[in-house]
């Protein structure tokens, strides 16, 4: 029984290696058979198809980003330095995914509803640190994620991200952006 779940942990991290370097679309269930040392008979008793094996994939990727903002958002530290974790935690995600998976994955049904949940979960998290003082309280909490859906479109934007020397330094540059704005005062002025 052992050797049947790392045959599929070897798939999965497999599966997930490729996905990630080269996007689902171009990754056949051959390659990651051949790279895994696993037959397709032993590929197909676990999972149905290419599609299934992603949403696994994606399934467990973003299980992590649910752990690691509970994590975050335990920790006795001040909200800044929480932001400032989820922040590098992103980052190093985004470091490991292809342009091409990235796209590939605002397509997918799975991540869609995933991605609902998740906003669900960080308005929560924007009202509570509202409540604690931690975001000014004028701010809709609604507007600060249509900001941050905005931002986000503009991780799609090539031209954009040709001026970048990484996809790193441009996702790190869209939420220094998000956090901070662009005046370098502490304090922002009334309006």
């Amino acid at each position: 029984m052992a050797n049947t779940s790392k045959k599929r942990q070897q798939l999965l991290e497999t599966a997930r290696d490729l996905f990630f370097q080269h996007g689902i679309k171009r990754v056949t269930v051959e390659e990651i058979c051949r790279m895994a040392h696993v037959s397709k008979m032993t590929f197909y008793k676990y999972f149905t198809n290419k599609e299934d094996i992603a949403e696994h994939v994606l399934r467990l990727l973003m299980e992590q980003g649910w752990r690691k903002l509970n994590e975050v958002e335990a920790l006795p530290i001040p909200f800044p330095q929480k932001l400032r974790l989820m922040q590098e935690y992103k980052l190093a995600i985004t470091a490991q995914l292809s342009p091409d998976f990235l796209e590939e994955l605002a397509q997918m049904p799975f991540y869609v509803q995933e991605r609902k949940k998740w906003t669900r979960r960080v308005m929560q998290f924007i009202t509570d640190a509202q409540q604690r003082g931690d975001i000014r309280p004028e701010i809709r909490p609604e507007f600060i994620l249509a900001m941050a859906d905005k931002l986000n479109d503009l991780l799609a934007d090539k031209q954009l991200i040709s001026l970048y020397s990484d996809y790193v330094e441009f996702t790190r540059e869209i939420w220094n952006f998000f956090y901070y704005g662009i005046v370098t005062r502490s304090e922002p002025e009334q309006a």
